[in-house]
């Protein structure tokens, strides 16, 4: 039996937090820089943030190293509890999509200090000055999520494995470039600090399930800690202390409530972030119908304390706020019972969630030349 995960979680052990960043990855970085120009590393820098799949053999002979020294499952992962975790993510995962672009996205943007790094860090490209920018951050979100949940993802070709490692060494990359500039760590913390990686990793894993909970979904308490224990995984991978990679998703929720209370205030940055986020489903969508879709969906998933601090303004359309989601939650259960009923695959794909799904993954970035990728194993499911 495992110590008591919540008993550790005091305002002391998380402010610590926020000056430990990932003194591995940081370490390959560092050592990088002495070997490589300016230039140089800006290239490393622009083949890891432009290839979808990583190009292994042509990357610096550190990070080659680095990559195949971390890529093996730790001894305590649960293989079933992975492959139950992937099953469920198999019949819901167009669902999950939308609760990552309308839950956990915005959880994330609410938290004001983070959401300074989220900026600071679209301006490091080499194109930030492209609209697009944002849109690729959004597009790439839901990328990360596909690949750490394909069958294959933590096993076989470790397309999820190697996605984590690549965002953990480009996390350490950003930590380089910001520590040229003015960041103030004694105010914010260190750059993508463990407390900021926690939190996100909370909002890819009890986020998402939170949210299909919401619409009374059938999960089951199997499931959902199979799918708890998945993301301890890919925490793992991204290098998150163990002290903070929950063993239930009951934990899971006090952390991420945790660092709420403490990180969750109104910003400018969290306003900024979320608005790019509305415009990039209004214009993968275009239709007068669902353009409303996002604030509501960000309100009812949310709650209207964090929606009013990353800028939704529910006055605006109150009709619909209070319609929409009993609407919705209506037509998700309607699909789940014709999928049990009559073996109807993507039911409610076909009405809402793939329609929209589709609309927000078919996004062609001019930049890296790459469309999104859905793996192998769930387009066959989901027939996309």
């Amino acid at each position: 039996m495992h110590t008591p995960f919540n008993d550790n979680l005091t305002h002391d052990f998380l402010d610590s937090k926020r000056n430990v960043a990932d003194p591995t990855a940081d370490a390959v970085i560092m050592k990088l820089s002495e070997e490589l120009s300016k230039k140089g590393m800006q290239e490393v820098f622009e083949q890891l943030i432009t290839h979808v799949e990583m190009p292994f053999e042509k990357l610096p002979y550190l990070i080659q190293r680095f990559i195949r020294t971390h890529s093996q499952l730790p001894p305590w992962a649960e293989k079933h509890k992975i492959h139950l975790a992937q099953n469920m993510f198999m019949e819901h995962g167009p669902k999950m999509l939308l609760m990552l672009y309308f839950k956990s996205l915005p959880i994330l943007y609410s938290m004001k200090n983070g959401a300074q790094v989220l900026i600071q860090t679209d301006r490091l490209s080499p194109h930030a000055d492209d609209s697009n920018v944002f849109a690729r951050r959004i597009a790439e979100t839901g990328q990360f999520l596909l690949f750490n949940m394909a069958s294959d993802g933590l096993e076989g070709n470790k397309t999820g494995i190697f996605t984590a490692l690549k965002v953990r060494l480009i996390h350490a990359y950003i930590r380089y470039f910001i520590s040229f500039g003015d960041w103030n760590t004694k105010m914010l913390g260190k750059p993508i600090n463990q407390e900021d990686l926690a939190a996100t990793l909370m909002t890819f894993s009890v986020s998402l399930t939170d949210g299909l909970l919401q619409f009374r979904m059938s999960l089951s308490p199997s499931e959902e800690e199979a799918y708890m224990h998945h993301w301890r995984v890919i925490g793992y991978f991204m290098g998150v202390d163990d002290d903070l990679l929950p063993y239930h998703a009951a934990e899971g929720r006090f952390l991420l409530q945790k660092i709420l209370e403490r990180q969750s205030k109104a910003s400018r940055e969290g306003e900024e972030l979320t608005q790019a986020l509305i415009d990039f489903v209004d214009d993968k969508v275009k239709s007068r119908l669902l353009s409303m879709v996002p604030q509501v969906m960000i309100y009812y998933l949310c709650g209207s304390a964090i929606a009013g601090r990353v800028g939704i303004d529910k006055a605006k359309y109150k009709w619909f706020f209070s319609v929409f989601p009993f609407l919705l939650k209506l037509w998700f259960n309607f699909g789940e019972f014709m999928e049990r009923r009559f073996g109807l695959l993507n039911f409610v794909a076909d009405r809402l969630s793939n329609r929209l799904v589709h609309k927000l993954v078919n996004h062609f970035d001019s930049y890296t030349g790459k469309k999104f990728v859905i793996p192998e194993t769930l387009n066959r499911q989901w027939k996309v």
